[in-house]
């Protein structure tokens, strides 16, 4: 039955991915190396061959390094549980099938015990679920580092930078970004008043993310 499940699954809404091939990492500086595979054209015996060569980047795109333990909710209150990572930059997550990389996007997904939710064919870490959602959503950019006389030392050719921002959205569905501070907070709930009384009842400090997660959480019980 397991294997019926994935099988269903993967039909539906997987891809196989053809990116590149890791061959090294160095866990200290967090260097991945990287092989590519290009197609050369060669004159000489007129057609084409292989030609590989290695990028070192700093980081990487997924969120964490290597494969992690995770689950994808099936229909019928089922769980497919297979090594999987999220791909920050591209937005998807990529589980491990059979020694094959597979790209899929499903609707929840959960790893390492955080749960990602796709709104708007987006996905975000659901901080909290309830009439007022608390949101994380992680980016990710690919630099080229631009070699100068102060950086010749340098061992890595690209290097990923990622960035998060917190967004709540309440029942109209709309998606506000806030920050971890009162005024931006309460200043973009619906129901300020209430919630500026919670805050100073509970000792609340807005910018702590449990706090916040308790002022959602008690809003709801008003």
């Amino acid at each position: 039955m397991k294997n019926l499940l994935l099988f269903l699954f993967l039909a539906i809404v997987t891809t196989q991915t053809h990116a590149q091939t890791e061959i090294a990492y160095d866990s200290l500086t967090d260097i991945h190396q990287y092989s590519f595979r290009a197609q050369l054209y060669d004159y000489n015996s007129n057609n084409q061959q292989n030609s590989y060569h290695t990028v070192a980047i700093k980081g990487t795109c997924f969120l964490f390094n290597g494969w992690q333990k995770g689950i994808v909710p099936l229909q019928n209150s089922r769980n497919l549980a297979v090594p999987l990572n999220y791909n920050v930059m591209e937005d998807h997550l990529v589980i491990l099938v059979d020694g094959e990389q597979r790209e899929v996007y499903p609707e929840v997904f959960v790893i390492k015990d955080m749960t990602f939710i796709r709104i708007n064919n987006q996905y975000y870490e659901a901080l909290h679920l309830g009439k007022t959602k608390l949101l994380r959503q992680y980016r990710a950019r690919l630099d080229k580092v631009e070699r100068n006389g102060y950086n010749e030392n340098i061992k890595y050719d690209y290097e990923y930078s990622k960035t998060e921002e917190l967004y709540l959205q309440q029942e109209d569905g709309m998606l506000t970004p806030v920050r971890l501070n009162e005024r931006s907070l309460l200043s973009k709930l619906n129901d300020t008043k209430t919630a500026r009384s919670i805050v100073r009842n509970k000792d609340l400090n807005l910018r702590v993310e449990k706090d916040v997660i308790t002022l959602l959480a008690s809003l709801e019980k008003e």
